[in-house]
């Protein structure tokens, strides 16, 4: 059984060097749903988890993520904001 999808609850804070490093290197990842925060960006998103074929952001309704958000819809057509 290999792990194509990966879902962040609200308490875990996926950081960058998660993103850069760790998650790229699950050979059969296809979906990942986590929570937006304050330290992850787009182009981070798209360099290193672009690739997948869906990308849940679980937090973008969030006021504060807004232009975040924006960057997200525009550089990852494979995003879906909830």
């Amino acid at each position: 059984m290999e792990l194509e999808t990966i879902v962040f609850g609200s308490s875990f804070i996926v950081d960058p060097d998660m993103v850069r490093y760790c998650l790229p290197r699950v050979p059969k990842l296809r979906e990942i749903s986590l929570h937006w925060n304050e330290s992850l960006s787009a182009p981070l998103l798209r360099d290193s988890i672009g690739h997948l074929e869906r990308i849940t952001i679980l937090n973008a309704a969030y006021g504060g993520f807004q232009d975040a958000m924006a960057q997200v819809a525009e550089m990852l057509p494979n995003a879906y904001r909830k």
